[in-house]
């Protein structure tokens, strides 16, 4: 018996130029071009974030 595959919708991904803060449900299909730990030291009690470079399929950099 053969089972049939069920297909997945295709993602309509969005444009990481379209990135915007107000922009809170945004679909992107990206590649870590780089990646790093950066530390910050504002106050007594020190804080770290990881940074990274993205490029989408439209050789767009964030």
């Amino acid at each position: 018996a053969s089972m049939a595959m069920s297909k997945l919708p295709e993602l309509q991904f969005d444009d990481i130029m379209a990135v915007n803060p107000s922009k809170t449900n945004g679909v992107y299909e990206v590649r870590v071009l780089k990646k790093w730990k950066a530390a910050y030291f504002l106050s007594s009690g020190g804080s770290s974030t990881v940074e990274l470079v993205l490029i989408d399929k439209n050789l767009f950099l964030s």
